[in-house]
C-alpha cells in the first residue's frame, strides 16, 4: 500500500466511520471498483486510530460513566450480541465484501433504519434491557453496508431513548467492540504496520474528529434523513450494478 492510498483510505475511514452510511461498506466499494485491496492490519489500525476521537469527544461523558457503576452494566450488556457474532460470523465476512449486491441491500436497509429513526423524538432513558436491543442492533453492523452508528443511534431511537443520550451511548459501545477487534489483530498489525499506516490513520483521526462532531448536530437537529437518502441512492446503485453487469 502506496502512500496515496494510505491517505485516502484514512480520510475515508475518518468520514464513514463516524456518519451513518457504513465504513466496512465504502470499504468493500473502494476495494471492487477502485482496486485497493483490504488491508486487514490496516483496517484494525484505523478503527483504533478513530477510538482516540471517541475518547476525546466524549471525554465528560466518559468520565461520568466510570464513576457509574450502573451504565457499565449497559455496556457490557450491550457489548454481548457483538462479541457473538463476531466470533461466529467474522471468518465468514470477507466474500460479503466481494458481492456488491449484497453491500447494496445492506445500504438500503441503512437507509430504511434513518428514515424512521429521523421521525422519532422521545425523552426516555437508557436501562438494561434497552442496551440489550441496541446492542442487537450493533451486531447487524457487522454486515459490509449496515452503519454502526447508524444502526446503534436508529436503534435506541425506536426504543424512545432520548437522542442526546442515543448518540452518547451509541459511540461509547463502540469503544469495547474497537478495543477488542484491535486486541484480536494486534498480531497483524504488528507484523504489517509501516510508516504509510501511520500518516494515513492521522488523517483518519484529523477528518473524524468533524465527522464525529457532524453527526452529532444532524442527530440533535433530526436530521438523519439526508444520509438516508444517500444510502438509498448508492444502495440501488450498486444492486442496478450488480445486476446490469
Amino acid at each position: 500500500m502506496n502512500l496515496f492510498e494510505a491517505i485516502i483510505l484514512g480520510i475515508i475511514q475518518g468520514i464513514t466511520e463516524w456518519l451513518p452510511v457504513s465504513s466496512s461498506g465504502h470499504l468493500a466499494i473502494l476495494q471492487h471498483f477502485f482496486g485497493i485491496e483490504e488491508n486487514i492490519a490496516y483496517d484494525v489500525l484505523l478503527h483504533f486510530a478513530t477510538l482516540f476521537v471517541i475518547a476525546f469527544v466524549f471525554r465528560k461523558k466518559i468520565i461520568e460513566v466510570i464513576k457509574t457503576p450502573r451504565y457499565w452494566g449497559f455496556i457490557i450488556i450491550g457489548t454481548i450480541p457483538i462479541a457473538i457474532t463476531g466470533l461466529l460470523i467474522e471468518p465468514y465476512i470477507q466474500g460479503i465484501f466481494n458481492s456488491m449486491i449484497i453491500v447494496g441491500i445492506m445500504l438500503l436497509i441503512t437507509s430504511t433504519f434513518l428514515h424512521f429513526a429521523d421521525k422519532i423524538n422521545k425523552k426516555d432513558v437508557l436501562n438494561h434491557k434497552k442496551s440489550l436491543i441496541v446492542g442487537l442492533f450493533q451486531a447487524l453492523a457487522i454486515m459490509p453496508g449496515i452503519s454502526r452508528s447508524g444502526s446503534t443511534i436508529s436503534g435506541a431511537k425506536f426504543l424512545g431513548i432520548d437522542k442526546k443520550e442515543a448518540v452518547e451511548f451509541s459511540f461509547i459501545l463502540a469503544m469495547p467492540a474497537i478495543l477488542g477487534a484491535t486486541i484480536l489483530k494486534l498480531g497483524d498489525i504488528k507484523a504489517g504496520i509501516n510508516t504509510n499506516m501511520i500518516i494515513g490513520s492521522i488523517a483518519a483521526i484529523i477528518v473524524s474528529y468533524f465527522c464525529l462532531n457532524l453527526l452529532i448536530k444532524v442527530v440533535q437537529n433530526n436530521k438523519l434523513k439526508y444520509f438516508s437518502w444517500y444510502c438509498l441512492a448508492v444502495g440501488f446503485f450498486l444492486i442496478g450494478y450488480s445486476l446490469i453487469f
